[in-house]
């Protein structure tokens, strides 16, 4: 990976946007993989990004807790995290 994933990818500050557009803007930037899962703190799907080494990243809550059933994250202040 190069200067830029790194920092991109691996950064600890908290920024506002949501797993859609995270995932949509790595993978025009550094290629990958975008992958759909289920997910349990609201009623839609979540997305995550693979990069080219297989290594799974995701935007997220900073602390995710459960929504009530209406509730739909369009722009919230999330962090990068590695999956698994």
């Amino acid at each position: 990976m190069g200067a830029n994933t790194l920092r991109c990818v691996c950064s600890k500050e908290i920024m506002k946007s949501n797993c859609y557009v995270w995932c949509f803007k790595q993978r025009i930037l550094h290629g990958g993989k975008i992958n759909i899962r289920r997910t349990i703190t609201w009623r839609g799907p979540h997305t995550t990004w693979t990069d080219k080494q297989g290594q799974e990243w995701e935007f997220t809550f900073r602390f995710p807790r459960r929504h009530p059933w209406w509730y739909i994250p369009l722009w919230y202040e999330g962090v990068i995290k590695k999956v698994g």
